[in-house]
Formats: C-alpha cells, sequence, structure tokens
C-alpha cells in the first residue's frame, strides 16, 4: 500500500508523534516512486486492532485505505487476497455481496456444542 507524505503526517498528528518515530508508524520510501512510502510491516495490517477487529487510525487512515477494496479493486490495483489480509475490508466486501453472517468454523462449532461437545474449559 503506497503512502505520501500528508498520509504520514496525518497519522503522526493523531499519535501525536513526529512523522519520522519508525516505532509508532513503520514505513520506507517506495524505491524508483519519489515521495512514496510503504509500511514495513503489513502483514496483517500493521494498525489492525486485533482485539476489537477494527483500525487503530480509523480517524487518520491513508488514503489507499479509505479507497480500499472498492476503489483499488475497480482500478486493478489490489486483489481478492489483498482484500482479505485487512479484516476491515473484508467485512465491507460480505455486507456489500450479503455474504456476511457466521463464518464457517462458528458453524461447525455450533453443530458441535448442540450434538453435545464439550470443550473441556468448564
Amino acid at each position: 500500500m503506497a503512502l505520501d507524505q500528508s498520509d504520514i503526517d496525518r497519522i503522526a498528528e493523531y499519535f501525536g508523534c513526529n512523522p519520522n518515530d519508525k516505532a509508532r508508524i513503520p514505513y520506507a520510501p517506495i524505491i524508483d516512486h519519489d515521495g512514496l512510502f510503504m509500511f514495513t510491516i503489513n502483514q496483517p495490517c500493521f494498525f489492525h486492532n486485533k482485539a476489537c477487529g477494527g483500525c487503530m487510525i480509523q480517524d487518520a487512515k491513508p488514503q489507499a485505505c479509505i479507497d480500499y477494496p472498492f476503489v483499488l479493486w475497480a482500478k486493478g490495483g489490489c486483489g481478492l487476497s489483498d482484500v482479505l489480509v485487512c479484516p476491515v475490508a473484508t467485512k465491507m466486501i460480505e455486507e456489500h455481496f450479503g455474504i456476511g453472517g457466521p463464518s464457517f468454523c462458528d458453524e461447525i462449532r455450533e453443530m458441535a456444542y448442540s450434538n453435545g461437545f464439550e470443550d473441556g474449559s468448564t
């Protein structure tokens, strides 16, 4: 995902840190693309909050994230595998196509419990 300086500045302002603080905003220049940067930790997204499943920088997210997945997908800038890395984008796709709801694992777990399966945690 490409970032420009305004994206980095916006994230830094959101965190109240210096734009060069690589510990809080891990990015590096993209070679042969003057003025563009990329996150150095991005699988899954560095700013994905695993506890709540949301974006830690929702109010300051980069323009590429704002455009993601529909605008970038339409322009050929990302594929389905790229979309599935981001839980927020996955949820947007599920809602858009009406395919949301319980996951396959949730359905299997519910079937197991309804048939008397005990997980041993009690």
